[in-house]
């Protein structure tokens, strides 16, 4: 748990994710660009930690990703059992500009992304971009 991104509270964590296994990586939102907490993001990335930045619809937790008895990934709040917000899909920030509700990230095959409205009676659509590659 990384509880915000200074380097005085990040400077080691890169050396602690190298030498244990670590699941997970929870910190707080964050625009912070140094270059601590952005090597910190590539090596989370290189060992492939769950990094989920959404906030639980519920309540406002974090997400994690959790795996079912069947081996298939959802996920959920990290306030569980209190809070029982549990979804298949990753949810987003957005909220539906239609009924209000909590959309969810949609991937096809050929890398389009879009959020779909969580309500099953609502199903709103919304194009978004996919990440931008860096140039090099």
């Amino acid at each position: 748990i990384a509880t915000h991104p200074h380097t005085d509270h990040m400077g080691g964590m890169r050396t602690v994710l190298n030498d244990i296994a670590a699941e997970n990586f929870i910190t707080v939102e964050t625009d912070c660009a140094t270059s601590t907490w952005i090597k910190l993001l590539k090596t989370v990335e290189e060992k492939k930690i769950n990094y989920i930045d959404a906030k639980c619809p519920k309540c406002g937790g974090r997400l994690l990703e959790k795996t079912s008895r069947k081996n298939r990934k959802f996920y959920g709040c990290e306030h569980f059992p209190e809070c029982d917000f549990v979804s298949w899909d990753l949810p987003v920030d957005e909220r539906c500009p239609k009924c209000g509700s909590y959309m969810t990230l949609k991937r096809n095959s050929k890398g389009e992304q879009w959020h779909l409205c969580a309500n099953e009676t609502c199903r709103h659509r919304v194009e978004v971009k996919a990440p931008a590659e860096d140039a090099e």
